[in-house]
């Protein structure tokens, strides 16, 4: 994912607003489903794979932080 956005020029914040629609702060299971492949191109088990990856607290929402660290390049970091 990270290679993708980078091909594409998009910033992860950029990506994490287009994501975030309603601006909330978080992007939802929703949002994530219906707009990531606006930008980026997954299959149906790709993206559903991924939005579990960065739900770690399985509420499904993704906070930016979250995003942000992975996006980065520093996944570790993410808070379980």
């Amino acid at each position: 994912m990270r290679e993708r956005r980078i091909k594409k020029k998009i910033s992860v914040y950029d990506l994490f607003r287009k994501l975030d629609k309603v601006g909330s702060g978080f992007i939802t299971h929703e949002g994530w489903h219906n707009n990531l492949n606006d930008f980026i191109v997954f299959t149906e088990d790709e993206n559903e794979n991924l939005f579990n990856y960065f739900d770690r607290n399985k509420n499904k929402v993704i906070d930016y932080k979250s995003f942000q660290n992975f996006m980065n390049g520093s996944a570790d970091t993410v808070q379980s």
